[in-house]
């Protein structure tokens, strides 16, 4: 059974690259958690799934490195993971927010599905700072007209 671990990590939100409120809740429900606060980690596992707002990431397993503060520095998110937002749809195997740099980078075939387009390539990395994303052997999929897209 799934247990919900309420968290306040403002820039767990800014990995997400998203626009959420500091004061809305944030949620992580997982089967089991494992905290070990002397290494500043928080280990999710089993049917993981971190929610705010409209956003929501799945994963099988998410590790969570915070500092003394309480901020978060990395997480790392693995095993079909999922983020949606909306029509936006991210799909990986693997996904790593790096705080420092505020950059989040999918891999493991990476694809990014919104409407009618579809990216896929070998890493999907997004500059929050900047505003820039950045796809990695690259391809675009995009249905238009009146024919059918193949895609991947």
């Amino acid at each position: 059974m799934s247990r919900p671990f309420f968290i306040s990590l403002g820039l767990v939100l800014l990995a997400l690259g998203l626009s959420w409120a500091q004061e809305a809740p944030f949620v992580i429900t997982s089967d089991t958690l494992t905290a070990r606060p002397e290494q500043g980690e928080a280990l999710f596992e089993g049917n993981v799934m971190a929610q705010r707002a409209d956003t929501t990431l799945r994963a099988q397993r998410m590790l969570v490195r915070y500092s003394p503060s309480g901020g978060v520095s990395y997480i790392l998110a693995e095993g079909r993971v999922r983020l949606v937002r909306g029509a936006l749809v991210v799909v990986a195997g693997r996904a790593e927010f790096f705080a420092e740099e505020e950059k989040v980078v999918f891999t493991q075939e990476p694809r990014a599905t919104e409407a009618d387009t579809v990216i896929t390539g070998s890493e999907i990395i997004y500059l929050l700072r900047e505003g820039r994303t950045l796809v990695k052997d690259s391809k675009v999929f995009i249905k238009g007209g009146g024919g059918e897209a193949a895609y991947p």
